[in-house]
């Protein structure tokens, strides 16, 4: 009895299926660009473990428990790793009285971790159906990965002296979604990019904390976005924080990069920005209205969810506080 013929796939082929399922993939999800890196190890993990080290992470323990040392190799992340597919998602930079980080609202009305997963993992099953015995794992900025230095390593950009990664067309209002391989592809790499920020120091001079205390070094602890959407209860503000409406998030550093000036414009608002733009004595009553259950219900699955009730109000009264102190007395 003759045994089966194996099936065989031609390299070729396979290369030309590969780009036109991430190229379909780029197209229909409007990435803005793309690489791929067999880098696993981060280079600069020596840089962020010595910034954890002088306190800079604040309280953000997952920087700084058993997570930490997973960010140094991809295969302390997954095991199988052999190379990645790096993504960047551009988001709207939308322009509003009330300060709040760009991401937020950026992508639409939920939280971009649930868009960005859901599409990379599309993705991935995708490229199993065409690469046998293929495994993945999905990175986004809430798994144990350097998501910039990856992104960094793959050719996609430089390190801003804000500390956020530079896209030469992009500018940095992106997020960086990465699908980790069990497999090499058969895909061209890119060098990493030198840096262009030359004797530029806007970020540096414009950040209303002074959180940037040296180019590429954040103090977390004197940033704006830290303590607006990181500390969830009640708190004293970092110094400079009371010269703007600062409700979620800061994105000075980057508003005022010479690489961002094209990509800030103003657009549709979507419900949630149209939900915020209320008065603040309005959104404070309802807010204060909610128990801790309805409100983790009426903002399920959105950005705002996390915080929770105590960290929200926190945010709107310091807003109040600080209108209050402007206001001209008599």
């Amino acid at each position: 009895m003759k045994k089966p013929k194996k099936s065989f796939v031609c390299p070729r082929i396979i290369v030309i299926m590969l780009k036109s399922i991430l190229d379909d993939f780029c197209r229909e999800h409007k990435v803005g660009d793309y690489a791929y890196t067999e880098k696993l190890q981060a280079q600069t993990y020596e840089r962020f473990e010595h910034w954890v080290q002088l306190g800079y992470s604040a309280e953000l323990k997952y920087l700084q428990d058993h997570r930490k040392s997973m960010r140094e190799n991809l295969k302390k992340y997954f095991p199988d790793a052999q190379s990645a597919l790096v993504f960047l998602f551009p988001y709207q930079k939308h322009k509003s009285e009330k300060n709040t980080a760009g991401f937020l609202s950026g992508f639409s009305d939920e939280d971009y971790h649930f868009i960005l997963g859901k599409k990379l993992q599309l993705l991935g099953e995708s490229l199993q159906a065409s690469l046998p015995g293929l495994e993945f794992k999905l990175a986004l900025d809430m798994h144990p990965v350097l998501d910039r230095d990856l992104a960094y390593r793959a050719g996609l950009g430089f390190f801003g002296k804000n500390s956020m990664l530079i896209h030469p067309k992009l500018g940095s209002f992106f997020m960086i979604g990465s699908l980790i391989l069990s497999q090499c592809l058969e895909h061209e790499q890119r060098e990493v990019m030198q840096e262009f920020c030359g004797k530029c120091e806007a970020c540096l001079k414009s950040c209303p904390t002074q959180a940037l205390v040296a180019p590429k070094i954040l103090d977390a602890k004197k940033c704006v976005s830290y303590f607006t959407l990181e500390v969830f209860k009640e708190g004293v503000a970092p110094k400079g924080a009371e010269n703007g409406n600062y409700f979620l998030g800061c994105d000075t550093c980057q508003d005022v990069c010479p690489w961002n000036k094209k990509h800030l414009r103003r657009s549709e608002q979507n419900r949630w920005e149209t939900y915020f733009s209320r008065p603040l004595s309005v959104l404070i009553e309802e807010i204060q209205n909610h128990s801790n259950k309805t409100y983790q219900a009426f903002f399920k699955r959105t950005g705002f969810e996390r915080m929770g009730k105590r960290g929200m109000l926190k945010n709107l009264n310091l807003i109040q506080e600080r209108l209050k102190k402007r206001e001209p007395r008599d």
